[in-house]
């Protein structure tokens, strides 16, 4: 059995040259993974999500938070 983390953060600023507004977008990357490895076949599975706030001129704001899983079976010859 296996159980590996990660975590990434980051930022981003941005601005716009036709109306000067700036946007500051931080952004933080969570991901887990656990399986199992046997002599013959593996199971894993992987979670991750990307958290990110996009802050326009600091007084309105969106969040977009999409997230993936995925389970992957492996048989070794």
């Amino acid at each position: 059995m296996f159980l590996n983390t990660g975590l990434n953060i980051g930022a981003n600023l941005g601005i716009n040259t036709t109306d000067t507004k700036m946007l500051f977008m931080p952004q933080i990357n969570p991901k887990i993974t656990f399986g199992h490895h046997n002599a013959s076949w593996s199971i894993n599975m992987v979670m991750g999500c990307n958290a990110s706030v996009l802050l326009w001129n600091m007084g309105n704001f969106d969040v977009l938070i999409p997230a993936t899983m995925s389970m992957t079976f492996s048989k070794r010859f």
